[in-house]
């Protein structure tokens, strides 16, 4: 990393270096993994409509949200969103027929993210790049810039 002592790139520098020591911190204390997990956002149209599953990777399963359509309509969103039941892992990958004739999923964006608490990440996706958080039944997603 180079950092260029001037102005606001001075400012960018300290926080960019603050985060990695943060990073770092957390790693050593085993409260992030040293391999950073997946997300997935898919497009769900069942019978009974659509929405979208936020679909975040643990070591186990994919912690899952479903919000409705009109949210992914910004690059910035806040709306509401309701826990669905722990979904397979193979979800980050597919794009298909869901069985039980429960509709189909189409993959909208993935990538890695960062959690920052248990109800804070940073995003690294191909669309969506920024913070995600979540309080209580909503969940709101801030763009990077």
């Amino acid at each position: 990393m180079m950092c260029i002592i001037n102005g606001m790139k001075k400012v960018l520098c300290v926080l960019m270096i603050n985060r990695a020591l943060h990073t770092l911190r957390l790693k050593k204390e085993n409260l992030i993994p040293l391999t950073p997990y997946r997300f997935v956002i898919l497009h769900h149209q069942s019978p009974s409509g659509e929405h979208w599953d936020v679909m975040l990777e643990t070591a186990t399963a994919l912690t899952t949200w479903s919000i409705p359509p009109q949210c992914l309509s910004g690059s910035s969103f806040s709306c509401p969103a309701v826990p669905l039941p722990a979904h397979r892992k193979h979800y980050l990958d597919y794009e298909g027929e869901v069985t039980g004739n429960r509709g189909t999923v189409i993959r909208v964006d993935t990538g890695v993210y960062e959690q920052l608490s248990p109800e804070t990440f940073i995003l690294h996706g191909s669309i969506f790049t920024g913070q995600l958080a979540l309080d209580k039944d909503t969940m709101t997603f801030v763009e990077a810039v």
